[in-house]
C-alpha cells in the first residue's frame, strides 16, 4: 500500500474512532430537578430499574474535536436493529442522560437501537456549538459511528430530533445523508422570523454566531428549512405543540404547506394546548416516531 493510501485510510478510520467508553450512573429522581420536566418519578424509576438495557457514554472523534454521545440498546438481542440518531434540543448541555432515559427507553422497547450525541462543546468537551455549523459534523460522525456498532442494522437509520435537534435533522436530510426517514418535534424552520419574536436586540444570535451582524443572510438562508423545502426529499414526520411558548407551530405548517406544493412525503401532527417538546403526549410521539421508522424500513433487510 502506498504512502498516500496509508494516509487516507488512517484519516478515514480513525473518523468516528470511539474514544472512551463507559456505563451511565443514572441519579435518583429526586436529585436532578429537570427529570421531572420529562418523566414522572414512576416512570423514571421504572425505566432506571430496567436492567435488560444497556445505557452507555461513549467519548468519540469527529472532525478534530472529542464528542459526548449516549447509546441505549438492549443487553442482549439476535439479529441487527434499526437505528434511531437522537438530536436533543437547546445549545450547550451537561449530562442529559437522566433527561433522556424515558424517551430512550420507549424507543427501545419499539426495537430500535438508540444513539444520541451531544455536540461539541457539551457535556464539558472541547470545541463551540455553532447550531448547524462545525457542530453538524458531530451529527454525521455519529450515523457513521453508530453504523459500525454491532447490533445496528447499517441500512436503516433514521434521524429523529426535539426543537434544536430538529432543525439538526432538517440539515442532514439536507445534506442527503444516507437516512431512511426522520421526525422532529418543535423544530424552528425560520431562524429570521424566530430571532425577531423571541431575540429581537439579537443578544442570543451574536452569542451563537460572533459573526451574526456581518453574515446573517446566509446564517438565515443555511439554518432555516423553509427556504429549502425542494432538498428535503426524505420522509419526514413534523410534530409540534399546539401551545408551544418557544417556537411557534407556524413553523411546522409553513414547512408543511411548503412540502406540500412539492408534493414532498411527509406527515404533520399538531398536539393541541401541548407544550415545546409535546411533554403531554409523550408516549404517543415518541409511539408515532417508531411506527413512522417502521412504515420506511428497507424491507428487504
Amino acid at each position: 500500500m502506498n504512502s498516500r493510501l496509508l494516509f487516507f485510510c488512517a484519516v478515514i478510520c480513525s473518523a468516528q474512532e470511539i474514544v472512551e467508553r463507559k456505563p451511565v450512573e443514572l441519579p435518583d429522581f429526586g436529585a436532578n430537578r429537570e427529570i421531572a420536566r420529562y418523566a414522572t418519578a414512576a416512570e423514571y424509576d421504572e425505566a432506571r430499574a430496567d436492567d435488560s438495557y444497556r445505557y452507555e457514554r461513549l467519548l468519540y472523534r469527529s472532525s478534530g474535536a472529542v464528542v459526548s454521545g449516549y447509546l441505549y440498546a438492549p443487553k442482549s438481542h439476535s439479529g441487527k436493529l434499526p437505528v434511531i440518531v437522537f438530536s436533543r434540543g437547546s445549545l450547550v448541555v451537561n449530562n442529559q442522560a437522566p433527561l433522556m432515559l424515558t424517551m430512550l427507553r420507549r424507543l427501545a422497547r419499539a426495537g430500535f437501537l438508540i444513539f444520541a450525541p451531544m455536540f461539541r462543546g457539551s457535556d464539558g468537551m472541547e470545541g463551540r456549538d455553532e447550531l448547524g455549523g462545525a457542530d453538524l459534523d458531530d451529527l454525521k460522525n455519529a450515523i457513521e459511528l453508530v453504523k459500525t456498532l454491532p447490533g445496528a442494522d447499517a441500512g436503516n437509520v433514521f434521524l429523529y430530533g426535539i426543537s434544536r435537534g430538529g432543525m439538526m435533522s432538517y440539515f442532514g436530510v439536507r445534506e442527503n445523508w444516507a437516512v431512511r426517514a426522520a421526525a422532529v418535534v418543535g423544530a424552528i424552520t425560520d431562524v429570521e422570523e424566530y430571532l425577531k419574536v423571541t431575540d429581537p436586540e439579537l443578544k442570543l444570535a451574536r452569542s451563537v454566531w460572533p459573526n451574526y451582524d456581518a453574515d446573517k443572510e446566509r446564517i438565515h438562508a443555511v439554518r432555516s428549512a423553509v427556504r429549502w423545502p425542494e432538498k428535503i426529499n426524505k420522509p419526514v414526520l413534523i410534530l409540534h405543540g399546539g401551545a408551544d411558548p418557544q417556537v411557534s407551530p407556524v413553523h411546522a405548517l409553513n414547512l408543511a404547506r411548503a412540502l406540500t406544493e412539492l408534493k414532498s412525503p411527509y406527515s404533520l401532527v399538531i398536539f393541541a394546548n401541548d407544550n415545546h417538546h409535546a411533554h403531554a403526549n409523550r408516549e404517543k410521539r415518541d409511539a408515532l416516531v417508531a411506527e413512522w421508522f417502521k412504515q420506511h424500513q428497507d424491507p428487504r433487510r
